[in-house]
């Protein structure tokens, strides 16, 4: 696959995060929310988009976070709670080359906007 388009939201807040990109594959695939992260040595890393692992409430079968204390739903205390929140990439390239090619075309589109 071919990188066609790259397009660069920065973001202006003071933190890690330094913006969001949309890349389009042979005109025909379009990934959106692909974040660009500053290394603590101020280089520029991409994030590939995820969501939040869920759990089911036992009671309404609501699908809540493992950091809630209580289901949204039905109200319901929760007896496992977790701090940390582990996270499942949505999209994802499958090799390391392919992989190398996104970021530095990200981060090249970034520097230049």
């Amino acid at each position: 696959m071919k990188i066609t388009s790259v397009s660069i939201l920065p973001v202006k807040k003071e933190n890690r995060l330094k913006g969001f990109a949309s890349v389009v594959f042979d005109d025909c695939l379009k990934v959106r929310n692909i974040r660009i992260i500053e290394d603590k040595d101020s280089s520029l890393f991409i994030v590939m988009p995820n969501r939040e692992n869920t759990r089911v409430c036992g009671i309404c079968k609501n699908k809540v976070s493992y950091r809630d204390k209580y289901c949204s739903q039905c109200g319901k205390e929760l007896a496992v709670i977790r701090t940390a929140v582990k996270y499942k990439d949505v999209v994802f390239p499958l090799n390391k080359p392919f992989a190398d090619e996104i970021e530095v075309a990200i981060v090249k589109k970034f520097k230049e906007s």
